[in-house]
């Protein structure tokens, strides 16, 4: 890869958990979950970070970094995802 790629060499992968899950974690602690548009922002999140961790999962277990979902599959996973919550809204 380019040698500006080089510097994110050793970087932890995944490391969007820890602030997904406290989002999540506090947001069903706190946020009103008998309000759909809360339920609803909640599952755009979690299927969003189900992208990327079955992404960043598929570049770990192959030890490639191609090796994860195509951008078109994630764009229209994302896609799709966005477009259930806009006709629910």
């Amino acid at each position: 890869g380019p040698k500006s790629h080089y510097d994110k060499r050793g970087t932890p992968t995944m490391g969007g958990i820890v602030i997904i899950g406290s989002v999540i974690l506090s947001s069903l602690l706190l946020a009103d979950l008998g309000n759909l548009k809360v339920l609803l922002a909640l599952g755009i999140t979690t299927l969003f970070c189900a992208i990327g961790f079955v992404d960043d999962w598929k570049k770990i277990a192959k030890r490639h970094s191609d090796a994860g979902l195509s951008g078109a599959m994630r764009l229209g996973l994302e896609l799709g995802a966005g477009a259930v919550a806009a006709w629910y809204l």
